[in-house]
């Protein structure tokens, strides 16, 4: 009997401490707004366009985003792919369709963007910083 009591205890603990790892978040008309779901320290979050497709998903250290990110337009094409370090902007962040139909690399440390290249359709630098 306490074998029983102590599995029904332990998966029930089991149980909660899975949904708290998750979350949902609705809007008005019913469609999902935001998924997260959280992995230790990191929170890890979705962000939907009303037709369900992603539009954007990231991680978050103590309120702040921190690692990886993508941003995508409501056709599902990678728009923005980047990374945060403590909510500042870090390292390599690439940018696609930009309105020439190129697109740009601009190089940050600790948020101060340091260095960019913008390229045409063809794939030719046509700009740098």
């Amino acid at each position: 009997m306490k074998v029983i009591i102590l599995s029904i205890a332990l998966f029930t603990a089991v149980s909660l401490s899975a949904q708290d790892a998750t979350g949902t978040k609705y809007n008005a008309d019913g469609s999902v707004h935001s998924t997260c779901v959280i992995e230790g320290d990191h929170v890890w979050v979705t962000e939907y366009y009303s037709d369900g497709s992603v539009k954007e998903k990231g991680s978050y250290y103590r309120t702040l985003p921190d690692g990886p990110w993508e941003r995508y337009d409501e056709s599902g094409d990678l728009v923005v792919r980047g990374y945060f370090r403590q909510g500042r902007r870090d390292g390599r962040w690439q940018f696609f369709k930009t309105t020439d139909g190129g697109q740009m690399e601009l190089y940050y440390e600790t948020g101060v963007m340091v260095s960019g290249e913008r390229y045409n359709a063809g794939g030719e630098v046509v700009e740098k910083r």
